[in-house]
């Protein structure tokens, strides 16, 4: 049985769903699944040079985008994502978890099962409305 104090749980929901893109940017993770998250939305069409800069994809591809999910401001949004959640080593992995999302604010969340059984706190990396938000967020 694995000490959860020395993990920290993780939200993927773009790349991070598949389980090997999980495992290269944190190769001794545990406990992957998928969760639904509530009071978010997914945002697409963010440019990512990284796809072309780590060869995911051919520099003539037109598959440069990713997407960040940012937090719904309608208090009565209801819907759920479908997310995929893991621990991460604290100690050996986190910080590349923590290089790898450098553009994304970290926010503590709660995921619950598919069947609605249980829940787990983890972290999700949300992208930022404008440059503003960036800004602000940069110089703390």
């Amino acid at each position: 049985m694995k000490n959860t104090s020395i993990h920290k749980r993780c939200v993927g929901y773009g790349s991070l769903v598949s389980q090997e893109s999980a495992k290269r940017s944190a190769p001794s993770m545990q406990d992957f699944g998928l969760y639904k998250l509530q009071g978010f939305k997914r945002v697409f069409g963010k440019v990512n040079p990284h796809c072309i800069f780590e060869k995911r994809v051919s520099s003539h591809a037109s598959e440069i985008s990713s997407c960040f999910v940012v937090p719904a401001n309608d208090k009565t949004y209801s819907k759920k994502m479908i997310v995929c959640s893991f621990d991460v080593p604290v100690q050996t992995e986190w910080d590349d978890i923590i290089i790898r999302e450098c553009d994304y604010e970290s926010r503590d969340v709660i995921v619950t099962s598919l069947d609605g059984g249980f829940s787990k706190k983890a972290t999700v990396f949300c992208g930022y409305d404008n440059d503003e938000q960036l800004l602000h967020a940069k110089q703390k």
